[in-house]
């Protein structure tokens, strides 16, 4: 039976540096640590500044960490002047200037954290590249264009940009990793595994990264990687203080990329010949770079392919917003729950047209109706970009479009300019010659239009089948969409081209436009209730054309009509002649004198038919 083995280390960290460095101890040892070699085998800790070059006195007595303060130090224990002294159990940790030291107990089998860590932007270290290594470089460099032609996926890519790199850099062992989250640390499926170089000083290297510089990969942004030093020793003595993640190397770096919310990559590398407190050699500087260039390539690419399938259905000055900095294309088109205003409008009389074509005659009549159907459909998503919306959807002679989403570059007043929108868009129909079409209440209408707004979960939504074939799509889902559709259809009870509900209502408030409260109507096959309003056109657009006298004359007689006053109501709409929306009351009170029952009586419609 085997004796349990321990090890005991002080780990020193500068959050704001995103420096660490693990210090090994020794049982019954004492330590002085500092900032400064003031005495031999001292803890030397030069990256703080404001640590005091004698800070402390350290030993490990038990299994615990007593720390004293040295009389010189200037540097307060945990900020508390009283603190001369801490008891620290595993784990645990203190502060001194500005580095947090943790105490770790590590038992046989856990792993071993680097003894330093650090982040670093490849720019900042290309100048310093050797003669022989621009070569290596260059080589690779050459090789980059035909790489991203020759590769579709972004897993093809990688695979043939490490056989490049493992063929022509000497130095390292170079693996692209596929990497999905689970409880917030990188489960890794290698891409690839090549086998090591010829050198016999990373021969031994094993190709699996530490999941813990993985996650600090993916947690930087821009050009920076994330790099790690283990002191490696070569005495037998010392097998035991090597790392369980990276046996045999010295260092390993790591370059994340991540494409989207489940698409994330990572190009790692190990090597060695590399001592604690060497400046990054020229392999490291030439695997940062031109895994820098892949991760731009990347993100490029993605928004290339992202601005190809969606681009079409945002404005111009959007599309610069959204498509501008490639590294946030797809968190800004990441699905997340938004307030939105929605509308759905549609051509009223499409689908009786198309079916009255002669098609056999021939194709004069369809070319001509798909013409006029483009000329309108365009000019109304020109009016929605213009206003600050986005075109979400073509639904044959259908339009779904949003206001208030994606959030970069969003109109600060969403519902206000939904409702221009719309209002421009009736205006547009009086100049092409589309039918207007006679309604169930007696109205001729071109077009209907419903707005609503509230939350909706709203984003880009990609479907991958089989043999890597890629659907993307910006949709919106939810109550309001299914609300916008609902108002637009029943347009065609009402006889007026624009219904809203009073959601959107109470967001105009303050907005100088007439609207008249319909009624609250129960649609088929719903148990909630909707509260419809009329954005008062004039009847040259297919409005109501009444004024505001004529609204408030209106909405009195509704509120009688919804105390179950039919008599009163009947007769308070008797001044009304041609106003589609007051006859279309008149014929609900008449429907509901019949069947009244006072304890029955909620005030609400009630429609049977969609």
């Amino acid at each position: 039976m085997s004796t349990q083995t321990s090890s005991y280390k002080l780990i020193a960290t500068i959050p704001d540096l995103k420096l660490m460095r693990a210090f090994p101890l020794v049982k019954g040892k004492r330590y002085l640590l500092g900032s400064a070699e003031m005495e031999p085998e001292m803890l030397v800790w030069p990256h703080d500044r404001s640590l005091s070059r004698r800070q402390a006195w350290i030993k490990i007595v038990g299994d615990h960490l007593r720390v004293e303060r040295h009389p010189q130090a200037s540097q307060k224990l945990n900020g508390d002047e009283a603190a001369t002294m801490l008891e620290l159990n595993d784990g645990e940790s203190f502060a001194a200037g500005s580095t947090i030291f943790q105490f770790v107990h590590e038992q046989e089998g856990m792993p071993h954290p680097p003894d330093l860590s650090f982040v670093f932007s490849s720019t900042f270290f290309a100048p310093a590249i050797g003669a022989r290594e621009v070569g290596d470089f260059l080589k690779v460099v050459a090789q980059m264009p035909k790489l991203m032609k020759a590769n579709e996926t972004p897993a093809d890519f990688l695979l043939a940009l490490c056989e490049t790199l493992q063929t022509n850099v000497a130095g390292m062992e170079v693996s692209a990793w596929k990497v999905e989250l689970a409880d917030d640390l990188p489960v890794l499926m290698a891409l690839s595994s090549f086998e090591p170089a010829s050198s016999p000083s990373i021969s031994n290297l094993i190709a699996k990264p530490s999941r813990h510089l993985v996650k600090q990969a993916l947690s930087l942004a821009g050009d920076e990687c994330a790099v790690s030093v283990w002191n490696r020793r070569t005495s037998a003595s010392d097998a035991g203080g090597q790392s369980m993640m990276t046996s045999g190397a010295q260092w390993a770096m790591c370059i994340a990329i991540s494409l989207a919310e489940h698409e994330r990559f990572a190009l790692y590398a190990t090597g060695a010949h590399m001592l604690l407190g060497e400046p990054l050699n020229e392999v490291q500087q030439i695997f940062a770079a031109i895994g820098t260039m892949a991760k731009q390539h990347l993100l490029a690419a993605r928004a290339k392919e992202r601005q190809g399938q969606i681009g079409q259905f945002f404005s111009p000055a959007l599309r610069s917003i959204l498509f501008g900095d490639i590294t946030s294309v797809d968190q800004a088109l990441k699905p997340a729950e938004h307030e939105a205003t929605i509308c759905f409008f549609d051509l009223r009389g499409s689908s009786r047209l198309a079916e009255g074509m002669d098609f056999d005659a021939g194709k004069g009549a369809a070319e001509g109706h798909f013409a006029l159907l483009e000329r309108i459909l365009g000019n109304a998503a020109s009016v929605i970009f213009e206003t600050g919306g986005i075109v979400i959807d073509f639904q044959g002679d259908a339009i779904l479009a949003c206001w208030g989403i994606p959030p970069p570059g969003a109109p600060e007043h969403p519902a206000r300019q939904a409702i221009l929108a719309a209002r421009q868009i009736v205006e547009l129909m009086v100049d092409y010659d589309w039918p207007a079409i006679l309604t169930e209440a007696g109205a001729h209408l071109r077009c209907g239009i419903g707005l609503t707004c509230g939350k909706v979960l709203a984003g880009l939504f990609t479907a991958q089948g089989r043999q890597r074939t890629r659907l993307s799509k910006y949709s919106v889902i939810g109550r309001a969409v299914n609300q916008a559709a609902r108002l637009e259809n029943m347009t065609k009870k009402f006889g007026v081209p624009i219904l809203m509900d009073g959601a959107l209502t109470a967001a105009l408030a303050e907005e100088k436009m007439l609207l008249r409260r319909i009624a609250t109507v129960q649609p088929a096959g719903m148990n909630d209730v909707v509260e419809v309003h009329e954005l008062v056109l004039p009847k040259a657009l297919g409005g109501s054309g009444i004024n505001e006298e004529g609204v408030k004359a209106y909405e009195a007689a509704l509120a009688l009509f919804e105390q179950g006053d039919f008599n009163a109501a009947a007769t308070a709409l008797s001044f009304f002649s041609d106003d589609p929306i007051a006859l279309f009351l008149c014929e609900q009170i008449d429907k509901h004198r019949a069947n009244y029952r006072p304890e029955n009586w909620r005030g609400v419609i009630s429609f049977s038919t969609k």
